[in-house]
């Protein structure tokens, strides 16, 4: 059976105008959470564009820089990043984002149960499509502060549907939100959510099923002592 991923995600940078780019992917498992800067072990890396991924910099505990080469450009946001956490009690986001001459660049932070900063692994995905397939695939970069109860467009710079449509997202309330997928298959899929938040703040998916023509998918983002908070997301 075809598995279809459905990826969501936050950024805090949403530029005027965004260039297309090509297709790119790239993964790492950040292994060693004090040391920078270092390449993870080519077995658990890998950038389509065949240049090894790198953590850059550890500025403080628990605040990683990672660097993917070759896979970005001087004017292009677009793509899609997830961070998970790897062992440990921790949760981990991504506090920024963006390309730096030709890579593509995220922040990344994690924090113990209690909201504080600590020196954890994690893994980190990248993925951006630009063209129609026929494999059903979707993401968007979703903004926390949508009015509440407007459906909301996301535009094709920090959004994309393997159909041609257009994502939307819908706030029903404070840190709750409804993701609309159009023509999305509510079965066989998985969706994966990211906070883009600056703090101790996570976000993810509550259920997906059929609905606005496709799958629609509920996420939910809390701080770390669990209120609802309003957050960016991927």
């Amino acid at each position: 059976m075809s598995t279809k991923s459905f990826l969501l995600t936050l950024t805090v940078l949403i530029p005027a105008t965004i260039q297309a780019q090509a297709p790119a992917k790239a993964w790492l498992w950040a292994h060693s959470p004090t040391t920078a800067p270092y390449e993870p072990t080519p077995l658990y890396s890998y950038n389509s564009s065949g240049v090894a991924n790198a953590i850059l910099s550890h500025a403080s505990t628990g605040e990683w820089v990672v660097d993917l080469p070759a896979i970005g450009a001087p004017t292009s946001f677009s793509g899609n990043y997830h961070v998970s956490a790897y062992g440990g009690a921790h949760f981990c986001n991504v506090y920024g984002f963006g390309p730096v001459a030709t890579s593509m660049r995220a922040g990344v932070k994690c924090y113990d149960n209690a909201g504080t900063l600590v020196d954890a692994r994690f893994t980190l995905l990248f993925h951006r499509q630009t063209a129609n397939r026929p494999t059903p695939g979707a993401y968007l970069h979703a903004n926390g502060e949508t009015p509440i109860g407007v459906l909301t467009p996301v535009g094709p710079g920090s959004s994309w549907n393997s159909t041609g449509v257009v994502n939307f997202i819908v706030r029903q309330g404070t840190g709750r939100y409804q993701v609309n997928l159009a023509g999305m298959p509510p079965t066989g899929s998985q969706a994966m959510v990211t906070a883009i938040h600056n703090g101790p703040v996570r976000c993810q998916p509550i259920s997906w099923n059929g609905g606005a023509g496709g799958t629609a998918v509920q996420v939910r983002c809390v701080s770390a002592a669990g209120v609802a908070t309003n957050s960016d997301f991927f």
